[in-house]
């Protein structure tokens, strides 16, 4: 607090007499007058002690007035409150010893609701009063500010070290001042009605200018013991629980190392530095074996994919092959398809010859028929006989006798028969390879036969081969 400068600064730790000491060395001693001196006071660490006030006690300044005249000012204290529902000041400043009506003025109390307030009076009587959100009157101590800053535009309270309340400044003149005595623990007189305060108070002090937050915040770190670290374990000695740390240890937020020791020797830490490695080693194995288990299951994912690819793969060359030997079969189907139809062909074609043949028989039945006409009507005219004979004769020499013409048919048919035979039999040694095959059957009827039924069971690419030799 003293490397800020302060104008005032009442630490109120006498323990006996009527003087509080100014520790700012700007001499602006003050007056007790009934408050219990030698309190434990606020300061963690600090043997420096606090007042108590009951229902009387005040602490004034001299006559000379302090901070109004000036654009910014702070007032601060630290004070221990008991839960009282009473309107209380802690620091007020105010000429003629009244408050309202009576000009400039400012108050840094406690509410009946117990929050702290801060009340600004201009010599106008423009009022600005501040409240904080939280009340502190339970029986704790608080670090409560109050900070006019008419450079920053605003007048603020904080409460441990964090800002709590806020209004802007603009409306609010001078405040003068009067040489009117400043008052710690009660108003001097509000009207008729006095307010004492009630409680534990300690570390006043007043500032020629506004602190900013982080001073504010310092200035409670300091207070509860947050900004020291004897023995440098990093915790504060306000929180540190385990005092005189060794060098070097590893502590935690209480300032312990383990269950809260009073030293820890070296062969401790060195344990503990040896389990910690043995525990990180171990952390390492188990990292090393999972990340193995992670390789050896990709391994096995991926011998999985190619037996996959590859049974796809043999899967696609087997349909294909299917696919080859039904496109051959249906190929081969064809062919046969085609050889019979040929062969229909030239069985059609062979009957067609019979009919021709047959229908010359029977035109030649015909004319026999009309010789014999012709004869019986020479025999019915005796004189026409001999010219008739002579005209039978000349037909007679042209034709054949029923019987030699039936032969004759007969024969041809035979004789076609076995040139169709020959044709077959000799494409179908070309086929099979074999100069001496032959078809079963004494006739040719009985031949075909035996060809037809040895054709349906003949392979595809032996009907192929005989299509081609026919041409059909």
């Amino acid at each position: 607090m003293l490397a800020d400068t302060p104008e005032a600064y009442w630490r109120l730790g006498e323990s006996a007499g009527t003087v509080a000491a100014d520790s700012s060395g700007n001499g602006h001693d003050a007056t007790y007058s009934g408050p219990l001196l030698g309190q434990a006071g606020a300061i963690v660490g600090d043997a420096d002690t606090a007042v108590y006030f009951g229902s009387s006690g005040i602490i004034q300044t001299g006559s000379t007035g302090l901070l109004p005249s000036l654009d910014s000012w702070t007032v601060e204290t630290w004070v221990k409150v008991p839960a009282t529902g009473t309107l209380m000041e802690m620091v007020s400043w105010y000429p003629g010893g009244y408050f309202w009506g009576h000009g400039s003025a400012y108050i840094l109390g406690i509410s009946e609701q117990g929050v702290p307030t801060y009340t600004l009076q201009d010599v106008s009587g423009n009022l600005i009063i501040l409240k904080g959100p939280a009340a502190i009157n339970d029986s704790s101590w608080h670090h409560v500010v109050g900070v006019l800053d008419r450079q920053g535009g605003a007048v603020k309270v904080y409460v441990d070290g964090k800002e709590v309340a806020s209004a802007p400044v603009a409306a609010l003149g001078l405040i003068a001042e009067n040489g009117t005595s400043l008052n710690i623990g009660h108003q001097y007189r509000y009207w008729t009605e006095a307010s004492h305060f009630q409680g534990m108070m300690d570390e006043v002090a007043l500032y020629r200018g506004a602190l900013s937050a982080e001073q504010v915040g310092n200035h409670y770190d300091t207070g509860r013991g947050l900004s020291f670290d004897s023995d440098g374990d990093g915790v504060p000695d306000g929180l540190d629980k385990c005092a005189a740390t060794p060098a070097g240890s590893i502590v935690d937020t209480k300032g312990c190392i383990t269950q809260c020791p009073s030293q820890t020797s070296s062969t401790a830490i060195d344990t503990a530095v040896q389990e910690a490695l043995a525990a990180q080693s171990a952390l390492l194995a188990e990292k090393d074996a999972l990340i193995a288990q992670k390789d050896a299951t990709i391994a096995s994912l991926n011998a999985d994919n190619n037996l996959l690819t590859a049974a796809v793969a043999s899967k696609e060359d087997t349909v294909a092959a299917l696919q080859r030997e039904v496109a051959t079969l249906q190929a081969a189907i064809a062919d046969k398809d085609a050889a019979l139809a040929a062969l229909n062909a030239s069985i059609a074609a062979l009957r067609a010859s019979l009919a021709e043949r047959e229908q010359a028989i029977s035109q030649l039945q015909q004319q026999v028929s009309a010789l014999d006409g012709t004869i019986a009507a020479l025999t019915s005219s005796s004189d026409a006989k001999d010219q008739a004979i002579a005209r039978l004769n000349s037909q007679m020499s042209l034709m054949f006798t029923a019987a030699q013409l039936d032969k004759a048919v007969l024969d041809a048919k035979a004789v076609a028969q076995q040139e169709l035979m020959a044709v077959l039999v000799g494409n179908l040694r070309k086929v099979f390879g074999d100069a001496g095959f032959s078809l079963p059957g004494g006739t040719a009827i009985e031949q075909i036969t035996s060809f037809t039924d040895a054709l349906g069971k003949m392979p595809a690419g032996q009907i192929k081969k005989l299509h081609e030799l026919t041409g059909r």
